[in-house]
């Protein structure tokens, strides 16, 4: 079992403001592999990468972790934002938006869970929350 809280280690930047308190990456247990490797390593971050042509949302948004193995860092594919934050971010602007890793958990079982918010720009939070 391994379980890491990540506040400390990720400071809201200056200027933005938490947009979306506590979400967790959708469809992680359909990339178990590519979610355990990403906690096994050290050194963690994740980003947002647009998904226009995902069959099932036009509006889909990868969740990509990025953590340091034995052989460097590595990006892996871990999920997507839930579908609700997913249209708003995307009506709203990928690139205005950022996420903050909250939690990694990996189970003895090989369950995996990854919590994160997402931050904006302070004073636009109205306007994201209206996409």
């Amino acid at each position: 079992m391994k379980r890491d809280y990540h506040i400390k280690e990720s400071p809201i930047p200056a200027g933005f403001q938490i947009y979306e308190e506590r979400l967790e990456v959708a469809g992680v247990q359909h990339r178990l592999a590519d979610g355990q490797k990403f906690i096994k390593g050290k050194d963690y971050e994740i980003s947002l990468e647009a998904d226009p042509t995902n069959p099932y949302d036009s509006n889909a948004v990868k969740v990509l972790g990025s953590s340091k193995g034995l052989w460097g860092r590595k990006s892996r594919h871990i999920g997507y934002l839930p579908a609700d934050t997913a249209m708003r971010v995307t009506a709203f602007g990928i690139s205005d938006v950022c996420p903050r890793l909250l939690k990694t958990y990996l189970g003895k079982s090989g369950y995996v869970e990854v919590l994160f918010q997402v931050l904006g720009p302070k004073g636009r939070k109205k306007e994201y929350l209206g996409a």
